[in-house]
């Protein structure tokens, strides 16, 4: 018992590494399904929130693709909620061989807000495997949270503090 344990566990490696060498290069391709996340701080008038939203995607194109993700949202005088969003990615534009800008749009649901955010972003290869996500900035977005009214917000050119609506992530791709 303990030999096929091992043998399974020798062919899962040699499997995963064979599976890691088969991409070449820096980018995306069609096909391509990727696991990761954000994680973003906001922070106005003395009031933040932090949004944590792990999500996988799809290349539907080696230029588009369509993503699923949870999000929970928390933050001084908020209550804590959790949605789910929808959404994709194209990317428009290669700055070298390692960065990647693209334009982002998505719509959330949640128990009391539904949301839709538009903004633009970068993706660093780390590894042909791995990137690092730069959310820079939400240039259109609307939110309805309960029995509120609704907000919504064109942001162009309009940016005092560029942290102030930034996303950090990690993308591991398959």
């Amino acid at each position: 018992m303990k030999k096929i344990i091992l043998t399974a566990a020798a062919v899962f490696a040699f499997s995963f590494a064979n599976a890691q060498d088969k991409k070449d290069g820096f980018g995306f391709s069609k096909g391509d399904f990727t696991v990761g996340g954000n994680i973003a701080y906001e922070s106005e008038d003395g009031d933040s929130t932090t949004l944590f939203a792990p999500s996988l995607s799809y290349f539907v194109s080696d230029k588009m693709s369509i993503n699923a993700s949870l999000a929970s949202l928390s933050g001084d005088g908020i209550e804590s909620t959790t949605s789910f969003g929808i959404g994709m990615n194209y990317y428009m534009l290669d700055l070298g061989e390692r960065f990647k800008v693209y334009s982002t749009a998505g719509l959330g649901f949640g128990e009391d807000i539904t949301s839709f955010n538009a903004g633009v972003g970068v993706n660093y290869f780390l590894t042909s495997r791995l990137t690092l996500n730069f959310g820079l900035a939400n240039m259109l977005s609307y939110q309805k949270v309960g029995d509120e009214d609704a907000t919504t917000t064109i942001n162009l050119n309009q940016y005092d503090n560029f942290f102030d609506n930034t996303s950090f992530g990690l993308t591991f791709i398959f």
